[in-house]
């Protein structure tokens, strides 16, 4: 203040575009993982949540995303779970992807198969914690499982059969025997 009251004013002006950019891109990656079907979470070097999105919340049987964010992984899973999974996380924090199957039984009271991808996620100071995509392959598994019990049921149908049975397909021009019983063995 002068004799006369205020006789200026500063101002300051910052760009704040690269910021509000960097913002809704930040913005933009959560909505693609928390929209993801594919349950995603990622846990830090001491195995502890630090993101999760909304289907991977659903699959441990939490409300809320949010309600994982510094639990132990080992708080969630099944033990079961945790034992086939903790020594392939180790491998993933000393830089080594994973990848394998795990066959859990989940809150739903069904044995659910995931198909389990582990990355290490690398930061200044090396890996800085494992980022984990779960794909539940259960339908799959147990289909298979159904279609090979009918195969077997009719290869013992084919096999007991009793009656002679071949079947020839043509190549080039002469039948040959593809697949036959015992009892047209036996001739």
């Amino acid at each position: 203040h002068g004799p006369r009251g205020v006789e200026g004013v500063a101002v300051a002006i910052h760009d704040i575009t690269e910021t509000v950019q960097l913002i809704a891109r930040l913005q933009r990656y959560q909505q693609v993982v928390d929209t993801s079907p594919a349950p995603l979470f990622f846990v830090d070097r001491e195995l502890r949540y630090e993101l999760a999105n909304a289907a991977y919340a659903r699959m441990a049987n939490v409300a809320r995303p949010e309600d994982l964010i510094g639990k132990a992984l080992a708080e969630v899973a099944t033990p079961a779970a945790y034992k086939e999974a903790q020594p392939r996380l180790r491998a993933a924090l000393n830089g080594e992807p994973q990848q394998f199957r795990l066959a859990s039984m989940f809150p739903d009271g069904r044995k659910h198969h995931l198909d389990v991808f582990q990355f290490p996620y690398r930061g200044p100071s090396g890996v800085e914690g494992v980022v984990v995509a779960n794909h539940d392959v259960t339908d799959t598994v147990d289909l298979i499982a159904q279609l090979s019990g009918i195969a077997q049921k009719y290869r013992n149908l084919f096999e007991d059969a009793p009656v002679m049975y071949v079947l020839l397909a043509e190549q080039g021009g002469v039948p040959v025997v593809v697949n036959c019983n015992e009892r047209f063995l036996l001739v």
